[in-house]
Order: C-alpha cells, then structure tokens, then sequence
C-alpha cells in the first residue's frame, strides 16, 4: 500500500514507544508544514531548521551561496528551498550498515533528530571565503581558459594564440579609455572614401568654337553616271588604256570611278584595244562590282554590261569562273546577288538591266548551261526566281529544233523543279518555260525528231466506261518526270 510522509510518520509514530503527538496544520500549497511535538514539549516546525541541531537559519545560508557564486561570475542559484526544510527531507534512502551482533536501529522520527544532532553541522562558506577563492591566480587562469575556449570556437577560421596569464593581467588593469585605443590601433585603417567625380560646369553663356576639326575637310562628290550612248571616243587609246588599269586598282573609290569611266570608253568606242586584256581587266571589274560603295558598285555593274554588249561570247569563259562553290569569283554570281539583295534601289535596277544584257548577248545554250544550276540548287530563293527568270529569257530566244537539240527532258525537270519552288518569281518563270517547251514539242520538227508514242491505254473492264486516254504531251510529261512533278507541269501548262 502507498503512504505518503504525513501517512508514514503518523505510522511510525504509532509504533514508537514513546508515543510522539503528530499535529498538521492545514496551511496553503507553498507554505504547508508538518509540526511535530517532542517528547520534552519541543515543537520543530517543517520551514525552519531544527533547535538541537544548532545551525544557521536557511536564508543566511543562502544569501551566502549566491554571494559566493556573484564573485565567482557564475549564476546564482534558484532554488528557494534551503537545507532542512522538511523534517523529513534528511531521512536516509536506505538503512546504514551497522555491525553484527548489535540490535538493529530504529527508523523513528526520535532516533533520527538525534542522530542528526550527534553529527556536526555542514560547514557553510562565507563571503570573504568565497571572495578569496575568486581572487586566487587558479581560478582565474581557469576563468582566462574558459574565455579563450570561447572566443575560439566562436572564430574557427582565425587561428588565437592562448596570451599569457601576465599580459593579461596587465591589461585588466589598464584604463578603459586606454585599452579602446589599443584595439583601435591594432585594427586595419578603414577605406577612404571616394571622391565625388565633379562634372565640368556649364558655362552661363553659349561660347563660340572656331576651332574645326583636324584633317582634310570632307569634299562633297558628285558621281556622274553616262549611259553607254553618251560615251565619248578617246584620242590616245594606249594612254587611257595605261591609265584606266592602275586607277582599276586604286584604294581610293573615286579614282576607281574615274578609270572605270575610262574603260567604258575604250570598250564601247575602241574595243580591239582592250579585247587582249580581258583576262585582267574583268577581275579588277569584279572586285568593284562587289564593293560596298554604291556608286563605285553601280559603275562597275555599268561597265559589265558595255562588256559583253562589246565582246559577247568572248567573255563566256569569264562569266561564271568557281561557280556557286566560288561566288566571290563568278561574275554572274554577283550579278545575280546584286538583283535579288536588299541594295539601294539604282542598284538593283542596274544589276537587272546587266543581266538581262548577258542573256541576250551569249549563246541561249551556253547561258542555259550557266543559269539551270543558280535555278535549281541555288540556297536563296531569291537568286532561284532571279536565275529562273533568266533561264526562262534564254529558253524563249531558242527556236524549237535548238530547244531539242539542248535536250527536252532536261528542260522539263528543271521547270518541274521550278514550278513547285516557293518563290513567285521562280513559279512564274516555270510557267514561262513550260509553255515554251510545249510550244516546241508540239513543233512538227520535233515531233518527228523525239518520235515519241504514248502507250496503250489498259483495257477496260465488263459494264465500266474506258479510262480517259492521257494526250501525247501529258504521256510525255509522265514519262519523263515523277507523279507530283508531272501533274505540276500539266496543271501549269492547262492553265
């Protein structure tokens, strides 16, 4: 059965043979006391300490404590209850060993108020003891440890050095005023500040500048473009000839103007003069051809023209030198850039004047062998419907027999080609080129030369209406060519 202590000690009070008189008194939860009456007529009160034990009263003794642990620096200690405040509270957990042969003890409240007054009292520390221990050079060696420990773990990264215990002492007993100076000085100076950019002022008033700019003042040029027709014969060939080939090569643009002019001359008025030279002179007119300088540029694309206006089929060699794998060198190439770029406009209607010059000026055939291939593979779609549109001018001036004889079915795919292409301009080249070959294969001539039979059509099932039979053109069409590219080319040529 659990008691509690009021429980026990009445039990055991009961049992003691000097009976002892327990009295509780009800008080509130903090302040409530067990009262016990001596034999003697003695009451010991539970809150204080007991009369025949002769100690201190508790709250001297905790005052000492706690003054004890302020000199320390450490905390005072909370607890409110002080040693002996509960009659009860000293009772052994367990019983003490006792010899053998000796009449066991007696677990009374009696026995153990005398057996706590046969021991002597718990010596309590004072304040000056407490002080003194303070004061001692080990504990503070132990107090400099701790703080040492602290700041260390507090900073890992920096490595502190332990200062001996007498450095520190001195500096305990420096001032404080002085000991801020120290670590002000010990610390890095801080950064300056920046200074403030200051902006030049502006005047009050508006000041006049006479000073120009350094270097040669800028001369306003006018170009003068002189259509072939205008062109002035030369009196001294070989000279202008000798003159016109460094200016061709000169860095500054307008010196290259004016030979440029200089060979129109030669060319349209005194062609023999210059058609040993052609080799030369049509690269240095390339290389203005693709300058950046628009007047420079259009010049030269004149020159072009007056070029193969004067030499035609003699240039041949020279119109397409590299190919689409080489433009920088092909001179067709750049004239059909020149066409289909986003250039002033004088210029591109100059390239196009100079390309419709070279079509008309070579062989339909050997500019046919030039311009399929720009139509066909060409990467900007533009350059294929200008290409197209070219090739379409050269078909047209064939005759059906040459148009056989450059090959039918060549023809056709590359307008196969053409007519599913995504440039409007290459769409309605093909539609050109298609009439043109349709023109040509409805010639007797040809006809006769292709000898062509469109095959027999299947013959038709019981009770089902015969296929309609394809016309010779749309056989050949079909034969010549795939379905979607065959029904393009029909469809094209219906329309």
């Amino acid at each position: 059965m659990v008691q509690t202590r009021a429980q026990a000690a009445k039990s055991k009070a009961t049992q003691s043979p000097e009976p002892v008189a327990a009295k509780i008194t009800k008080q509130p939860r903090k302040q409530r006391s067990v009262s016990v009456t001596l034999p003697d007529g003695q009451e010991q009160a539970g809150g204080g300490a007991a009369a025949a034990s002769g100690s201190q009263p508790q709250p001297l003794a905790d005052k000492l404590l706690n003054a004890a642990a302020e000199a320390m620096g450490q905390k005072p200690s909370t607890h409110k209850k002080g040693l002996g405040s509960h009659p009860l509270s000293s009772l052994p957990t367990s019983p003490a060993p006792h010899p053998a042969g000796s009449p066991a003890p007696e677990f009374t409240i009696p026995a153990v108020q005398a057996q706590q007054v046969a021991q002597p009292p718990f010596p309590m520390p004072t304040l000056q003891a407490a002080v003194e221990k303070a004061a001692s050079p080990a504990v503070q060696a132990e107090q400099q440890a701790e703080q040492q420990q602290g700041a260390a773990a507090a900073k890992p990264a920096e490595s502190v050095e332990p200062r001996p215990a007498a450095a520190v002492q001195q500096q305990q007993q420096q001032p404080v005023a002085q000991q801020i100076e120290q670590q002000q000085e010990a610390q890095p100076p801080a950064p300056l500040p920046r200074p403030e950019k200051l902006l030049k002022p502006l005047p009050d008033k508006p000041v006049v500048c006479d000073k120009l700019p350094d270097g040669p003042e800028p001369v306003a040029v006018e170009v003068e473009y002189v259509a072939s027709q205008d062109l002035q014969p030369v009196d001294d060939v070989a000279a202008t000839l000798a003159a016109a080939l460094p200016g061709l090569e000169a860095s500054d643009w307008l010196e290259a103007v004016k030979a440029l002019n200089l060979l129109r001359q030669l060319v349209v008025h005194h062609p023999d003069a210059c058609s040993a030279q052609l080799d030369k002179l049509v690269p240095l007119v390339l290389k203005s051809v693709r300058s950046l300088r628009s007047s420079l540029c259009k010049t030269a694309i004149m020159a072009v023209a007056d070029l193969y206006q004067s030499y035609g089929d003699a240039l041949l060699p020279h119109t397409d030198v590299g190919g689409q794998a080489k433009p920088l060198t092909s001179l067709l190439a750049q004239i059909l850039l020149k066409c289909s770029s986003n250039d002033k406009k004088f210029v591109i209607e100059e390239a196009q004047r100079a390309l419709q010059v070279i079509i008309d000026s070579l062989n339909p055939a050997e500019s046919l062998a030039l311009l399929l291939p720009y139509a066909e593979q060409h990467k900007n779609p533009k350059v294929r419907g200008k290409a197209g549109g070219a090739a379409a001018a050269a078909v047209a001036r064939m005759e059906p027999a040459a148009v056989a004889a450059y090959g039918l079915p060549r023809l056709l795919q590359a307008a196969g080609k053409l007519v599913t292409d995504n440039t409007p301009d290459a769409r309605d080249s093909a539609k050109r080129v298609i009439g043109c070959l349709r023109a040509a294969f409805a010639d007797p001539g040809v006809e006769a030369q292709l000898a062509f039979e469109p095959p027999a059509p299947p013959p038709a099932a019981d009770g089902e209406e015969p296929a309609r039979q394809p016309t010779r053109w749309e056989a050949y069409c079909q034969a010549n060519l795939s379905g979607s590219a065959a029904l393009a080319v029909i469809k094209a040529s219906a329309d």
